[in-house]
């Protein structure tokens, strides 16, 4: 964190809002959940910064594909595994990936409820394709960067 200093006056963080010990070693600035507040530098745009944007885009839609706001509404993540939107695309990945069909994930869409441990089945299987799941990784939840991902495979 920079300090802002005037000789005889107690510096103030870069905001000018906190009071700032020289002598105390000072943690870097964190924005909402944890992330880097960091913004376009003279290498480009941060890494918090790009995976905000890209997640903007698949969540309002102007990414490939539907929105997943438009098919799953304003939830970060689908919890209901009964989802009939959620079993239908589940049933497409099924369709062009034969080799899921033998997993947990096929045994469970078949029957109607799937949980997170069938949606890592699809994040792994989506990352062995070189396809991303976001910066969560592999995390059980069906989000947005999920559906993106998971689109992207049944285009191509």
């Amino acid at each position: 964190m920079t300090s802002v200093t005037a000789p005889g006056i107690r510096p103030f963080d870069s905001q000018g809002t906190t009071p700032v010990d020289p002598n105390v070693p000072q943690a870097p600035s964190l924005g909402a959940a944890g992330q880097d507040n960091a913004g376009p530098s003279e290498h480009g745009p941060s890494a918090s910064h790009v995976a905000n944007s890209r997640l903007h885009d698949v969540w309002h839609g102007t990414a490939s594909g539907s929105s997943y706001a438009s098919v799953f509404g304003n939830q970060s993540y689908v919890k209901d595994g009964t989802d009939p939107q959620l079993l239908s695309m589940l049933q497409q990945a099924l369709t062009k990936a034969p080799e899921l069909q033998s997993t947990a994930l096929g045994q469970h869409v078949a029957m109607g409820k799937v949980g997170p441990e069938d949606i890592q089945i699809l994040q792994d299987f989506l990352q062995s394709k070189g396809i991303s799941v976001g910066s969560p990784g592999v995390d059980g939840k069906y989000g947005p960067l999920t559906h993106a991902a998971l689109e992207r495979f049944l285009e191509s």
